[in-house]
């Protein structure tokens, strides 16, 4: 009896969600040895939401962090925040964030996204995240603008990829995940090297980015200006109107 012969169209393949093809990631050549991450972290935990989800009661109390307000440039989303009270806040024995600590969303499409935490920009210090997201917060052996700029290189996606996507059900990351994840050994001092040479150049992207206008003002403007009427005036009663009637 002769061997049978099978063919597969991966054309077909791709478009099952059942299947999802893998090839494990193999860490690349570096000066430096390589290192475990948790080794680097002082802190790494989830949280938590009330039973029942969160009230509107509490709007206005302790900040409520989940995977969407985690932008995909890096950056927290606080248009729309979520609250939980602050009974609740100051009950919780785990998730609550500092400044400056490092969240990444821990399962979803959008598994491994990070982002860095400025109080500066929050209307509240009483912060927290949900069960969807980890707080990473660097020892005394690290950087922690270091270990930041470090999550978001393809060289810790990729390993955050080949742990949390080969399996077929929801990408997910779990705090296992974390003891296999690697580092470079890179020196304290060269760390802070590495950062001194990024910030400037961050702060000029932040600069050219704050002068990009978004199309909607550029036409009101041209539009204000062939019609000869005064743009700032209807700005003003739009935002009048907002606060007078909110839900309209």
């Amino acid at each position: 009896m002769g061997l049978k012969t099978f063919t597969i169209d991966f054309a077909e393949l791709k478009s099952n969600d059942s299947i999802r093809l893998w090839i494990p990631f193999v860490l690349p050549e570096s000066r430096y040895k390589y290192d475990k991450i948790n080794n680097f972290l002082a802190l790494c935990e989830s949280g938590n939401r009330p039973k029942g989800g969160i009230s509107a009661e509490d709007d206005g109390e302790a900040i409520s962090l989940g995977g969407e307000q985690i932008g995909a440039d890096g950056n927290l989303n606080l248009s729309k925040i979520p609250y939980v009270s602050f009974e609740f806040y100051e009950n919780a024995n785990k998730g609550k964030v500092n400044d400056n600590d490092i969240l990444i969303c821990k399962d979803g499409a959008l598994t491994g996204k990070t982002c860095f935490v400025d109080f500066s920009l929050f209307p509240s210090k009483e912060v927290m995240i949900n069960e969807h997201v980890y707080i990473l917060r660097g020892n005394e052996k690290i950087n922690q603008n270091f270990l930041f700029y470090f999550t978001n290189t393809n060289l810790f996606q990729s390993q955050i990829k080949d742990l949390a996507y080969k399996k077929r059900a929801q990408p997910g990351l779990n705090s296992d995940h974390f003891k296999k994840i690697k580092i470079p050994l890179i020196p304290k001092s060269t760390q802070d090297q590495i950062i001194a040479q990024i910030e400037p150049i961050e702060n000029k992207i932040k600069e050219l980015k704050a002068q990009i206008k978004q199309p909607q003002e550029v036409i009101n403007k041209v539009f204000a200006r062939e019609f000869e009427f005064d743009i700032q005036k209807i700005y003003s009663v739009e935002q009048r109107r907002f606060f007078l009637y909110p839900t309209l």
